[in-house]
């Protein structure tokens, strides 16, 4: 038996307050870097020392959490959670805090090293530095990755759409463009999404698909989802199907002309 160990830790970082009587006997060399990975909630911990490695109240501060992307450029800024109570003159995770940085908080940036500092706000609304090492390093790191939660495929969009006129006159069909519906990357019980946003749109709107391998005017095509619109939409219209085809397309039996805006696909 093959047997793996996994481990739920709490990432948690020191940091020091710039206070009076800075003793400098606590040098570390280096100060490790936080991992952070896309797709998830990535709750991270803090604790505030004073030089002499000493915890600090934080009741009457407020901290903050800005991190900058490679161009200098903040990318997040957030205000932390005390964690620390205080019961009569007992404190319990003194000088403790928390920052979650959400997967909506990450989704638009790229695997890098984000630089982070904080800082707190006192009563007086005054800022207060902390450091994160007694080198008076202000600045620290986050690897950034998406090596667990791969980010999600970019959805496809048809906005094209040409009249059959092999049905002859007046046109009843309108075709749109077909899509590549990567079927190397999916398993039998592939789940594909169809999003169609309409301006005052009335009518039909198939999703046909095909196991062909390539697409001429011969190609077969199978209705696989008929999605019906009453022309007073005011939202996104989805459709959930599964399936693996080759390719994808969308009929129409009105005119989208300035009534369909676009249709994505997501499998």
């Amino acid at each position: 038996m093959q047997i793996t160990q996994i481990y739920l830790l709490n990432q948690r970082q020191n940091i020091i307050l710039n206070d009076v009587g800075y003793i400098t006997e606590h040098r570390p060399v280096y100060e490790k870097n936080l991992q952070v990975y896309k797709g998830i909630d990535n709750a991270l911990q803090f604790r505030l020392y004073n030089a002499d490695q000493k915890a600090v109240d934080i009741s009457e501060l407020t901290p903050y959490f800005v991190a900058y992307d490679e161009n200098k450029s903040i990318v997040i800024e957030k205000i932390g959670t005390i964690l620390q109570t205080n019961d009569s003159t007992v404190f319990r995770n003194k000088g403790l805090f928390s920052v979650n940085l959400s997967e909506y908080d990450l989704q638009n940036l790229d695997n890098q090293y984000i630089t982070y500092s904080i800082y707190f706000k006192n009563t007086e609304n005054q800022n207060v530095l902390t450091y994160t090492n007694s080198h008076f390093g202000g600045v620290n790191y986050i690897k950034l990755n998406d090596a667990i939660y791969p980010d999600p495929l970019i959805s496809k969009s048809a906005t094209v759409f040409t009249p059959n006129l092999d049905l002859g006159d007046p046109i009843t069909e309108w075709i749109s463009e077909s899509i590549y519906a990567d079927p190397e990357q999916n398993n039998n019980d592939a789940l594909n999404t169809v999003v169609v946003y309409t301006n005052s749109y009335t009518g039909n709107v198939v999703v046909q698909g095909t196991l062909e391998n390539q697409i001429t005017e011969f190609t077969n095509w199978v209705d696989l989802e008929t999605i019906e619109f009453a022309g007073d939409e005011t939202t996104p219209v989805y459709k959930n199907f599964n399936g693996v085809f080759t390719y994808f397309r969308f009929t129409t039996n009105a005119d989208p002309k300035n009534t369909i805006e676009k249709i994505l696909i997501r499998n």
